[in-house]
């Protein structure tokens, strides 16, 4: 039998996110989930940007964590996983990372179903404010009675993505 998650940490590691983390955090605290616990902790790895000023401001119920030095996406997490009293699962985000209200439930409820499973992860898209690229590289005929075009094309559009 597997156990109930009932309080999630998400921590949200930033490095000069200005103008992504207050975003990141809004979507988070608007998570729909209304079983379990999220606490939001937010590690800023020495951002020069001023990002992380204000947000007990602006967000009481997140806590911070400030990093002398940038440590990373690793090191940052690590920094907020140190005490995990009362924690039943982690949720480990960048501040550039806006999850949709619905996104918690379908993790909880996979890593609730079998205690084999240690990590869940949802389909993550990139946002409307990418820039499309295209890039073409020449193809190749690799010889020796491979008669195939090879090469690498990437495009945003209908054409699928082709390696």
């Amino acid at each position: 039998m597997s156990a109930l998650i009932r309080s999630v940490r998400v921590v949200i590691v930033n490095f000069n996110g200005g103008e992504f983390l207050a975003r990141a955090i809004e979507c988070v605290l608007a998570t729909d989930a209304p079983s379990v616990s999220v606490e939001v902790v937010v590690v800023d790895n020495a951002s020069t940007d001023g990002s992380a000023d204000g947000l007990a401001v602006v967000f009481p119920t997140v806590r911070v964590l400030r990093s002398p030095t940038n440590l990373g996406f690793s090191g940052g997490n690590n920094l907020a996983l140190r005490d995990l009293s009362g924690i039943d699962a982690v949720a480990l985000l960048n501040s550039d990372c806006f999850v949709t209200a619905g996104w918690l439930a379908p993790l909880a409820t996979a890593l609730e179903s079998d205690r084999r499973i240690g990590a869940a992860s949802p389909k993550i898209l990139f946002d409307g404010r990418w820039h499309p690229v295209a890039l073409h590289a020449p193809t190749f005929t690799p010889g020796n009675g491979d008669g195939r075009a090879l090469g690498v094309r990437v495009h945003d559009g209908p054409t699928p993505l082709l390696f």
